[in-house]
């Protein structure tokens, strides 16, 4: 480098370390404030700020993080300040460019900037603060205030059934993002839903959203599209929120929309509104009931608030509210209550929307001080968790519900919180009326009910007679009468208004919305012009299509088994038939809670009248007009002929999936049931079945009281098949109690009564029996030729269950002889079979004799994973 260009480069960079502060002091204040008249400006200056101040330091630039954390902002909030997107408040400003080390000189300057930039931005009028106040005691929620807060412009639906707390939600968010819209933030009660006044319409939302803009009445466009043209006009370039309450259409909110990027549109509905997600692109934000511990925080929330002495209007949020430094940020928009009266819905509280709280006549107008109001609460909370769990649980953690319930309690605090977890339970609808139809839960669900179809409206009411927790749409379809294509698409307008949630091809409501449909169902809709035998025709559908169903997928998960004669399922029900065992094991599993009650309580119809029961599962007798079914007589009682042919399509399912309690337990109903019926064909069957439950489950006296009743009736009825049933189900017992030749004995005699019944599958499964009774005593060359017959036989007959037990029978007969290749082999093809055949019991139990034979062969680690793979099995169906 030649001599005089480095001497030069020296005295550069000492000309640099002593004067580039103040040079680029200089250039930060030399800049023209009065040219400021923008955000983008005003953000450009703030990040020269802060660069200048990293070189002054020597270091880098604070991170958002590290402004952040020295003012108590979001670093969020603190990145959008300083590109120009949001226009810091004045005194967060003052804090912003102290920070950033800017001069007592610069400091005025840059005010005054700010003030500017803001006056610009308010040429068109002041900046609307129209948000009603926040509920008092806000808890919970932090995934949907997540949600919310990934917004940055658009159109947002927070949508969810009624008395979810959408508008409880919306408004606390709104306090709490408004410094993210300078321009202002509007509110407006569209009354979609509401008992006293009818939605409004988009030409006046247009009205009042312009007015509230500060447009003068007289230049507000009378035509709809001109207004409409003149609100996007009016937003263009600006920063706002739109709060859209209590919305009941798509068409109800378009002409309402901005476009300007800058805006945020917040729409509160009970419909999904998948038109405007369709067409606008729409962000959806559904809310869903709270989980138990969010349940139980909001109502000891809402007990304190109610408890909370003096005024206040509520904006900050209590602990657990979710976000945020305990409320709406200091630094945002004041909340500024306008009008409440019902006829100006911008700037009024939802109290005729979503009545949970943020306005003066719900019950979330409750009262202030949420921190002491919350510890108050905390404190009856922690002294009967109990208590609290049964309300949440009753009150199916619908925050409306808590809401009333914490106002009950909080009306009368000597009385335990277990008082009205008591009320609950004998009249849960009628504990949660309060006397206003904004606060009450059986009105709110009611606005609902009411803008349906007539059709929809009808499905609701009959899904309250449904006793289960969901719904097929077979199921659906049959309580209604309705084939199944109609039914989806009524199921699916009840989806879209939220009353009802489809998951995986089933429909559920929530436990209070199925009382109040269960009360119109039976009665308590003379409006809607209800029949006199709606429900009772509803049941009687709904108990054919689970009998008729459970029958047909018995059948398929044993095919040889011999079938029971039914009557024909009444008009208008929908059978559901499933394709092969494992759809059947699927049918099952789905619809096994509402079987066992049907078949415990013979009928399950919750929320129904005790009259209505008893005529709604009447059994086929009754119905049909029946007067002789297997045998049969004039002096049936029509709901136990139900309960048997329920619990007789109950049994391989329940042996299969090791639910031997309830085989045992259904069986026990139906031999009752069969007593009272003084049927002995009816009584057979439940004896052998009883007995099979019971041998599972090691009661072997028991089983074998059973066995013997069953084999005396059918001797004394001189049926062929049916002592050859006894006869097997009795080797069955000498099998477990270990008498093996006992069990050849029996086996062998039920061989005989099986081909003198011409039944040639019970005949096969019956000598595998006995083959294997056979090895046990060492007769080995007797039991491979009886098993190997049996084999034959069910693979001729395509009795893959006789198959795979034939297998596995000859893996015990194989191993015996110290052919452990073959065992092996044997037992492997019946454990494909028994998963085919979703037998989960079987597969375990031939996985523990296969891991014995692998031990024989000297495979330790085989034999390890199979008893691993069995244990997990047994210890799945022992959790069921």
């Amino acid at each position: 480098m030649p001599r005089g260009l480095a001497f030069l480069r020296s005295r550069a960079a000492a000309f640099l370390r002593s004067r580039a502060p103040a040079f680029l002091e200089g250039r930060v204040t030399s800049r023209r404030m009065e040219d400021i008249t923008t955000l983008d400006g005003l953000g450009d200056v703030l990040r020269r700020l802060r660069r200048r101040q990293a070189r002054q330091r020597g270091g880098a630039q604070l991170t958002y993080r590290e402004l952040a954390a020295a003012t108590g902002w979001s670093h969020g909030i603190v990145g959008e300040y300083l590109s120009g997107s949001v226009l810091p408040p004045t005194d967060r400003f003052d804090v912003l460019i102290r920070l950033l080390g800017a001069t007592p000189a610069e400091q005025g300057a840059l005010a005054t900037a700010r003030d500017r930039v803001e006056e610009r931005r308010r040429a068109g009028g002041a900046a609307p603060r129209r948000l009603p106040a926040g509920v008092p005691a806000f808890a919970g929620r932090e995934r949907a205030l997540a949600a919310l807060d990934r917004l940055t412009g658009g159109v947002a639906i927070l949508s969810g059934t009624a008395g979810v707390g959408k508008t409880s939600l919306a408004v606390h968010w709104a306090h709490r993002a408004a410094v993210r819209f300078p321009d202002g933030q509007l509110y407006l009660n569209l009354r979609g839903f509401d008992p006293a006044a009818d939605p409004v319409r988009p030409a006046e939302a247009l009205r009042l959203l312009l007015s509230a803009l500060g447009l003068a009445p007289v230049k507000i466009p009378a035509d709809e599209g001109e207004a409409a043209a003149r609100l996007r006009d009016l937003l263009t370039a600006r920063r706002l929120l739109m709060l859209l309450d209590n919305v009941a259409s798509a068409e109800q909110v378009r002409p309402l929309l901005p476009a300007a990027p800058g805006c945020l549109t917040l729409i509160t509905s009970r419909s999904q509104l998948t038109g405007l997600i369709a067409v606008e692109g729409a962000h959806p934000v559904p809310l869903d009931l709270p989980d138990e511990r969010e349940a139980a925080a909001l109502f000891a929330a809402r007990l304190g608030a109610a408890r909370g002495d003096g005024g206040g209007t509520g904006g900050p949020a209590v602990a657990g509210a979710g976000g945020g430094r305990g409320g709406a940020d200091p630094a945002g928009a004041v909340a500024i209550r306008l009008s409440q009266d019902s006829a100006d819905p911008i700037g009024a509280g939802p109290a005729g929307a979503d009545p949970i709280g943020t306005g003066p006549s719900g019950a979330g107008a409750l009262g202030a001080r949420p921190a002491a109001a919350a510890a108050i609460g905390a404190d009856r909370v922690d002294a009967e968790p109990e208590a609290v769990a049964r309300i949440v649980r009753a009150c199916a953690r619908l925050p409306l519900a808590l809401a009333v319930v914490a106002a009950h309690a909080a009306v009368r605090p000597e009385a335990p919180l277990g008082t009205f977890a008591d009320q609950l339970a004998e009249d849960r609808l009628g504990t949660l009326e309060t006397g206003d139809p904004a606060a009450d839960v059986r009105s709110v669900f009611s606005w609902s009910y009411l803008r349906l179809p007539p059709a929809e409206g009808r499905v609701f009411r009959l899904l309250g007679l449904h006793p289960g927790v969901d719904a097929s749409l077979a199921a659906v379809a049959s309580l209604a009468g309705l084939p199944p294509a109609e039914t989806r698409r009524l199921l699916a307008g009840l989806v879209r208004v939220h009353l009802l949630v489809e998951q995986n091809g089933r429909y559920a409501m929530h436990d209070l919305l199925r009382l109040y449909a269960a009360d119109l169902a039976n009665g308590g809709d003379p409006e809607a012009g209800v029949a006199a035998g709606e429900s009772a025709d509803a049941v009687a559908r709904l108990r054919d299509h689970h009998l008729h169903s459970a029958f047909a997928a018995a059948l398929r998960l044993h095919p040889a088994r011999e079938p029971i004669a039914l009557p024909p399922p009444v008009d208008g029900v929908t059978v559901t038939d499933p394709a092969d065992s494992a759809a059947a094991d699927t049918w099952f599993r789905a619809e096994l809670p509402v079987l066992l009650a049907a078949v415990r309580g013979r009928s399950a119809v919750r929320g129904a009248a005790p009259d209505q029961r008893d005529a709604a599962i009447r059994g086929d007798a009754a119905i049909h007009g029946e007067t002789a079914v297997l045998g049969a007589s004039a002096r049936d009682d029509p709901g136990d002929a139900y309960v048997w042919r329920l619990a007789w399509a109950l049994a391989d399912h329940l042996d299969r999936s090791g639910r031997w309690a309830e085989w045992i337990g259904t069986q026990g109903a139906a031999l009752a049931a069969a007593e009272r019926l003084g049927d002995d064909r009816w009584r057979l069957f439940a004896h052998r079945s009883l007995a099979g439950g019971a041998i599972r489950m090691d009661r072997l006296a028991l089983a074998r009281t059973h066995l013997e009743a069953s084999a005396g009736i059918a001797a004394a009825l001189g049926d062929a098949g049916a002592q050859a049933r006894a006869a097997h189900a009795l080797g069955w017992l000498a099998e477990t109690s270990g008498d093996h030749a006992a069990c050849l004995e029996h086996s062998l005699r039920a061989v005989g009564f099986f081909v003198e019944a011409g039944d040639r599958l019970g005949a096969a499964r019956a000598a595998n029996s006995a083959g294997l009774a056979a090895a046990h005593i060492g007769e080995l060359e007797r039991a491979l030729e009886l098993c190997g017959d049996a084999l034959a036989a069910s693979r001729e007959l395509d009795d893959r269950a006789g198959a795979a037990g034939a297998l596995d029978s000859l893996g015990v007969v194989q191993h015996k002889r110290g052919r452990l290749g073959d065992a092996v082999a044997r037992y492997r093809e019946a454990i494909v079979l028994y998963q085919g055949d979703t037998d989960r019991y079987g597969e375990a139990d031939t996985r523990r004799r296969l891991a014995d034979a692998l031990d024989a062969a000297g495979d330790a680690a085989g034999a390890t994973s199979e008893r691993g793979l069995a244990q997990a099995i047994l210890d799945d169906l022992a959790g069921q």
